[in-house]
């Protein structure tokens, strides 16, 4: 992953992309048949699940790993945060690592390494989102909130998400409906 440092600083800002293109890159319902079967898919995102942080944020400037891991947030055994599960099992996941999270997704969906199907990280990139505002109140995504809650309705429409994501899920697209009825939106965070 270490080819994909140059993609976090280039591809990864959403103030240079428009929210609209994010959006349909993780738009999953667009008429073509996933070559991916739902227990495959299950599989791929119980290992995602279970796979260290330090290993995939490798491709982080060494500055922003140096950060992480002197915070405690990631790596060595006694970290808190060990494993995108333990992330996204977090009570309070510190906001910078769902960022990187989300756009380590973001990366994957732009320049697809063929390792990760599209609709994983999907998963990983709303459930970043939907974390951030379900435990901070904060919003790290620039797409326009009939966007998020459209890609958060397509997620939660996988019978292979686990439930323990689908709760935050559903938890952030009530919220955030309910915040478009009444015309609210959480304080934006994004980088």
């Amino acid at each position: 992953m270490s080819s994909d440092a140059t993609r976090w600083e280039t591809t990864s800002r959403p103030s240079e992309v428009d929210s609209g293109s994010w959006a349909a890159l993780f738009d999953l319902d667009d008429g073509q048949e996933s070559p991916w079967h739902e227990e495959e898919l299950a599989s791929i995102l119980a290992h995602q699940l279970k796979a260290p942080l330090h290993f995939e944020l490798q491709g982080l400037p060494s500055g922003t790993r140096r950060l992480l891991r002197a915070a405690g947030e990631i790596g060595g055994a006694e970290a808190r945060l060990n494993t995108y599960g333990d992330l996204f099992r977090h009570p309070e996941p510190p906001l910078i690592l769902l960022i990187l999270v989300k756009r380590f997704a973001k990366a994957h969906q732009i320049h697809p390494s063929g390792v990760i199907p599209p609709q994983v990280t999907a998963v990983l990139y709303y459930g970043c989102i939907a974390l951030a505002y379900v435990r901070w109140n904060r919003s790290i995504t620039s797409l326009a909130n009939d966007q998020l809650i459209q890609g958060l309705r397509t997620v939660l429409s996988n019978d292979w998400v686990p439930n323990e994501l689908k709760a935050v899920l559903r938890l952030a697209l009530i919220r955030r409906s309910n915040e478009q009825a009444d015309g609210t939106r959480p304080a934006d965070s994004r980088p």
